[in-house]
């Protein structure tokens, strides 16, 4: 099953993959992605593909 959630505050949009006994998330902005953020449940995957997100968008922010 797949679940996907769009956020209204920033354009990022988190795909999450019912995964064996837990969840598996992507996340991406369009420009950058992250994938395989593992966790129990989706919030905690969510979370995990979004905090995963926003520090690969602050490193290619400061390489720049």
């Amino acid at each position: 099953m797949v679940y996907r959630y769009y956020s209204r505050r920033f354009p990022i949009k988190v795909t999450i993959f019912h995964y064996d006994e837990g969840y598996m998330a992507m996340a991406h902005d369009g420009t950058c992605g992250v994938h395989n953020c593992y966790a129990d449940t989706k919030e905690a995957a969510e979370k995990l593909a979004m905090t995963r997100l926003m520090e690969k968008l602050k490193k290619e922010h400061t390489q720049r």
